[in-house]
C-alpha cells in the first residue's frame, strides 16, 4: 500500500490578494454534461405544474419547446404564449389554468442528493423585466418548506422594477424555519463590474460544510454564512438540485412590453465535489509545508519540510488538465506561474513515506 502525503492547494493568481486555508472539495462525486440528445431522466424530474409560487405567471411545460437539449448545453426557454394545462399533477385534471407564458423547471430529489459539498453550474442567464431565473438546492420534504432547507446557489432578477433587480446582479440566500417562522440567513448579491449576465457564461457556485455555506461567481466569494447553531439543523441533511426559470413574480414583477421572448437560460453543466479526506498515524503537520507568498504573485514558493524532500508536485487546472509535475529535491521551490491565465489551480504534493492525505486550498480575496 501506497504511504502518500497529500496537499492540496488552490492559488487564484493575482497580484493583489490574501489568502486564508479551507478544507478543498476536488473530488467530482457527480455531474451532469448535458451532451446527450435528451435529458437524463437518471438525474432529473421535469415538472409540469400550472400553480406557481411567489406570484409567478408561468406555466412549467416538459415540451421540447421549453427545454431540451443543444449543443451540449441545457437550453430552458420561456415563451410568451397562451397555455392551458392542469393546475397540479396530482390533483383533478380536469381542474385546469391558463397561463400566458411557458417555461421548463427541473428538480434531481430523490434521484441525486448530497449532503455538503461544491454545486456548480456554468451558466447563461436571460435578461429583462420579469425574467427570474435560479439554480439551487432544497431539502428532500419539499411539503416542509422552509423546515427542510432552501440554499439559493443563484438567482437573477431581471430588469430594472425594484430596488434590487438588474441585468448584471445576482443574489445567494439560505432559507431555514426558526420557531416556526420563515427565516432568511443573510442574503447578498454580486454585481458585474461591466456587462450583463446575458452576455456569457459564467459560474456559480457555493461551497457547503458542517461550519458554514459560501457563494462564488466565478470563483469569487461574495457572501458566507455560519450554520452551527441548533436552528440551522436544516442545512446538515442530503439536499437536492433545482434549475428553473420563471416569470414574474412578487419580486421581479411581471414582463413589460420592452421585455423580448423568446428568453433562454443555457447550462453548461452542472457538477457536485466533495472534500477527500483521509488520515492515519504519524500525521504530519501541514503548517511546515509551506505555499507563499501571501499576497501572491506570479512567483510562488513551495517549501517543503524535510521529511518529504523528493516529493511529487503535480499543478492542475480546476477541470483537472496537468499544467507541470516535476519532483522536488530541494527544500525550496520557486515557480513562476506568469504564463498561467488569471485562474484556479490545484496544487498536489505527495510523498509516499507518510501517512497522511488531507486537502486544503488557498482563497485569494
Amino acid at each position: 500500500m501506497h504511504k502518500i502525503f497529500n496537499l492540496l492547494v488552490i492559488i487564484l493568481l493575482s497580484q493583489f490578494c490574501h489568502a486564508q486555508i479551507d478544507p478543498v472539495f476536488d473530488n467530482l462525486v457527480w455531474s451532469d454534461e448535458f451532451n446527450n440528445d435528451t435529458l437524463n431522466i437518471s438525474n432529473w424530474n421535469i415538472e409540469v405544474i400550472g400553480e406557481t409560487y411567489n406570484g409567478e405567471i408561468q406555466y412549467y411545460t416538459d415540451r421540447t419547446d421549453n427545454i431540451k437539449l443543444e449543443n451540449g448545453n441545457l437550453v430552458i426557454t420561456a415563451l410568451e404564449e397562451t397555455y392551458t394545462g392542469p393546475l397540479t399533477p396530482w390533483g383533478d385534471p380536469t381542474n385546469t389554468i391558463t397561463r400566458n407564458y411557458t417555461s421548463a423547471r427541473i428538480n434531481s430529489n430523490n434521484k441525486r442528493q448530497f449532503q455538503y459539498g461544491r454545486f456548480e453550474a456554468r451558466i447563461k442567464l436571460p435578461y429583462g423585466n420579469g425574467v427570474f431565473p435560479a439554480f439551487w438546492l432544497m431539502g428532500t420534504d419539499v411539503t416542509n418548506w422552509p423546515a427542510n432547507g432552501e440554499i439559493d446557489i443563484m438567482e437573477l432578477v431581471g430588469g430594472t422594477q425594484c430596488s434590487d433587480c438588474g441585468d448584471n446582479i445576482v443574489h445567494g440566500t439560505g432559507w431555514y424555519e426558526n420557531a416556526g417562522q420563515n427565516t432568511t440567513l443573510q442574503s447578498a448579491s454580486y454585481q458585474l463590474f461591466s456587462g450583463n449576465f446575458a452576455d456569457n457564461f459564467h459560474v456559480f457556485a457555493v461551497e457547503w460544510n458542517s461550519t458554514t455555506i459560501k457563494w462564488f461567481v466565478d470563483d469569487v466569494q461574495f457572501h458566507s454564512v455560519t450554520i452551527t447553531g441548533v436552528e440551522f439543523t436544516e442545512f446538515h441533511n442530503p439536499m437536492h438540485i433545482l434549475l428553473n426559470f420563471a416569470i414574474g413574480g412578487e419580486w421581479s414583477g411581471n414582463p413589460t412590453t420592452s421585455t423580448i421572448f423568446p428568453q433562454e437560460l443555457i447550462v453548461d453543466y452542472v457538477r457536485v465535489y466533495q472534500e477527500s479526506i483521509t488520515s492515519t498515524s504519524n500525521v504530519l503537520n501541514v503548517a511546515q509545508t509551506k505555499i507563499y507568498p501571501n499576497p501572491m504573485s506570479k512567483f510562488v514558493i513551495i517549501e517543503l519540510p524535510i521529511e518529504v524532500i523528493g516529493a511529487q508536485i503535480t499543478i492542475t487546472s480546476v477541470l483537472g488538465n496537468e499544467i507541470m509535475k516535476y519532483i522536488q529535491n530541494e527544500k525550496n521551490k520557486n515557480l513562476d506561474l506568469s504564463d498561467l491565465d488569471p485562474s484556479v489551480y490545484f496544487i498536489l504534493v505527495e510523498n509516499k513515506r507518510l501517512k497522511y492525505k488531507r486537502n486544503y486550498k488557498i482563497i485569494c480575496q
